[in-house]
């Protein structure tokens, strides 16, 4: 098993030189990743939120 950061560079080369090893990334760069998708989605629902109005909905009451 080969462990890389999760480059897209790795995966066409490891495989030309080991075809039989399987290609892991490590765990903290999927959490990283993941975390990255998370504060973005935050970043734009608040965003979208503050166009809106304070409490993001209509002003009906």
């Amino acid at each position: 098993m080969l462990v890389t950061d999760g480059s897209d560079l790795y995966p066409a080369v490891l495989t030309e030189l080991w075809p039989s090893a399987r290609h892991r990334s490590w765990v903290i760069h999927v959490i990283k990743d993941l975390h990255k998708l998370v504060l973005d989605a935050l970043r734009r629902l608040r965003r979208g939120l503050a166009r809106r109005g304070k409490w993001g909905g209509s002003d009906d009451s």
